[in-house]
């Protein structure tokens, strides 16, 4: 997953803080359906959906294997927020998500948050990720973001597998239409699935996303 070349982008580029249209979102959809839940933002980054959620009232993890990015959002907590939010550097794919304590909280139901991360996992990784998944109790919900194959940059770089390509870094542009029923085996109900471009405009881009809700049954 690129750990060297997050390390570096993350000790040389500014922090970012306003959150991802994706992070509103979600926590839309929470407020609309009076959910009550902790959450791992896997890949935090720069914690900037981290916060928001924290803002939101929402417990939280931030997980990154970036060990530059944790320091850095360990570095910014007060002694307020560091309550209810915590950072870990570790591999999101294997980490045990079912044995972990959120601060001040007794909610025993957790939801994973997903954005711009799934593409950074190669095939085996995806597949052991989803195993780690399908053997937990408490996994309520996924939310996911990430690029397809239908994205403007696909193709772009040396190709390293199917749908695999390396330019500055590693990404593996996904087809929904085979990761959809890989949820689907392992118990999850797909409530919410949106495709398109619009979802994560910049001035610079505008990627080719999917957006994915899902419900552990």
């Amino acid at each position: 997953m690129d750990q060297n070349y997050w390390d570096s982008f993350y000790d040389s580029n500014p922090d970012l803080i306003k959150p991802s249209q994706f992070a509103r979102f979600i926590v839309n959809f929470i407020n609309e359906k009076n959910l009550v839940m902790n959450i791992f933002d896997l890949g935090c980054g720069t914690a900037r959906d981290t916060n928001f959620f924290l803002l939101n009232k929402i417990n939280v993890l931030g997980i990154d294997l970036s060990s530059t990015v944790i320091k850095k959002n360990k570095a910014k907590l007060t002694k307020l927020n560091e309550t209810f939010v915590d950072f870990y550097s570790t591999d999101f794919t294997c980490f045990d998500y079912e044995n972990f304590n959120f601060k001040n909280s007794n909610i025993s139901s957790y939801a994973l948050y997903s954005r711009f991360t799934l593409h950074s996992l190669n095939y085996d990784q995806e597949n052991f990720f989803l195993n780690n998944l399908s053997l937990t109790k408490n996994l309520k919900f996924l939310f996911i973001e990430a690029r397809t194959i239908k994205d403007d940059i696909y193709g772009n770089g040396e190709k390293v597998g199917m749908h695999e390509y390396i330019t500055s870094h590693y990404r593996r542009f996904i087809d929904p239409l085979v990761f959809l029923p890989k949820l689907k085996k392992i118990g999850f109900e797909i409530i919410t699935f949106e495709e398109g471009h619009g979802f994560s405009k910049t001035a610079n881009d505008d990627p080719h996303l999917m957006r994915v809700i899902a419900i552990k049954k």
